[in-house]
């Protein structure tokens, strides 16, 4: 039996990771959420977790307050603030920790996870994104596998083989706006962005997908994960969403990873890697759909231009476009920038940035908050 710590349970890949785990026998021991504390006590609850559970992480001590007088007579000790995923974490040697928090918010956790377990299953790409060689060295250190859920860099590892590669080609559907002209964009509404084709998702990650911040998130993250210069990533929109990756060896032959835009598979294959376990999920049928392809207009798409720049010159500028990026969002969705000022605030604090190498996890915070305090300043005056 399995003991899994999800941290982030109340999202949208939390909670599939509970239904993954219950349906493959794997034993929650652990749960995290950030403030969601109704949704928490509805997921304990509705999946029975009662009887396992340890530990209990709620980061918001309104809320931690607010769900201890839910009466839901736990078994698990509950830790409140902002310290509780750390807390959590440290509190057992587990086999998997889940990490599906959002955005910054999951980097700090992710590098006490790779101490305190065999495997980190990594929805949150940020953690790679903006930390990426201090937390894969200490993985190695302590002999921690790091995989990802990511359906497009779970698709690349089930392509891998023993073999160089030539390249990768990470796909997008593209989000509602990839045919939109740049007047167009200017003029994207929240409900607009917020209304993804192919997959259901948390608020943030539907933004990323809508600006293509989440691609090149990925970008950075397959640059890290694999050891890839950007010249070896390419990107192509697919608005099909059934190719999630495929990597071209150098006698050109292309091997890629098809399955329906259900998170739950990519879950299973993190949790259960290197076996497969049978289930129950829906079955791909490949005569519904004409694949298509297409490339991606950087100078329209400005957010995915910037992180093949930060791959191109490394160091810390995927921390900086991690950390503007959370702030642009949050404003994004509270109505005090435009769609198209993402990208423009992230340029604009990448310029003024001092691109140094992170040698510790605290510097990388340090960084992190400056970039997020210059954003501020710069959204301010738009």
């Amino acid at each position: 039996m399995m003991n899994i710590l999800i941290l982030g349970v109340t999202g949208s890949i939390g909670e599939n990771t509970v239904k993954v785990c219950k349906d493959i026998g794997y034993k929650i021991v652990g749960v995290t959420c950030r403030s969601s504390y109704t949704k928490l006590a509805d997921i304990i609850t509705k999946y029975k977790l009662n009887d396992d559970l340890r530990y209990i992480g709620i980061s918001d001590f309104d809320s931690y307050n607010r769900f201890s007088l839910l009466g839901l007579n736990l078994k698990a000790k509950i830790f409140a603030g902002e310290k509780a995923n750390i807390q959590c974490i440290q509190s057992m040697q587990y086999d998997v920790i889940v990490n599906s928090l959002v955005g910054s918010s999951g980097i700090e956790p992710s590098y006490y996870a790779v101490s305190n377990c065999k495997r980190l299953a990594l929805a949150n790409k940020e953690t790679i994104v903006a930390a990426g060689e201090i937390i894969l060295n200490k993985a190695k250190l302590n002999s921690c596998q790091v995989i990802p859920i990511d359906s497009e860099h779970g698709a690349i590892l089930q392509c891998m083989e023993n073999n160089p590669i030539k390249r990768v080609y990470i796909t997008a559907s593209g989000g509602p706006f990839w045919k939109f002209d740049k007047d167009e964009l200017s003029k994207v509404s929240v409900e607009q962005a917020l209304n993804h084709p192919n997959w259901k998702m948390g608020t943030k990650i539907t933004i990323d997908s809508a600006t293509m911040m989440n691609k090149g998130f990925e970008v950075i993250e397959a640059s890290k994960l694999y050891n890839l210069s950007d010249e070896k990533i390419n990107v192509l929109i697919h608005p099909q969403s059934i190719i999630h990756s495929m990597i071209e060896f150098y006698d050109n032959s292309i091997k890629a990873q098809l399955s329906t835009c259900d998170m739950k598979l990519h879950i299973q294959y993190a949790l259960t890697y290197p076996e497969r376990f049978m289930n129950a999920y829906e079955e791909l049928d490949l005569t519904k759909d004409v694949l298509n392809f297409y490339k991606p207009d950087l100078n329209r798409f400005k957010c995915l231009k910037l992180a093949y720049n930060a791959v191109r010159e490394g160091n810390s500028l995927g921390t900086v476009i991690n950390a503007v990026n959370d702030i642009c969002v949050e404003s994004f969705l509270n109505g005090k920038i435009a769609f198209t000022d993402i990208g423009d605030i992230i340029e604009k604090v990448m310029e003024k940035h001092n691109n140094i190498k992170a040698h510790s996890i605290e510097e990388v915070l340090i960084i992190d908050n400056w970039a997020k305090s210059k954003a501020k300043e710069m959204e301010a005056h738009i």
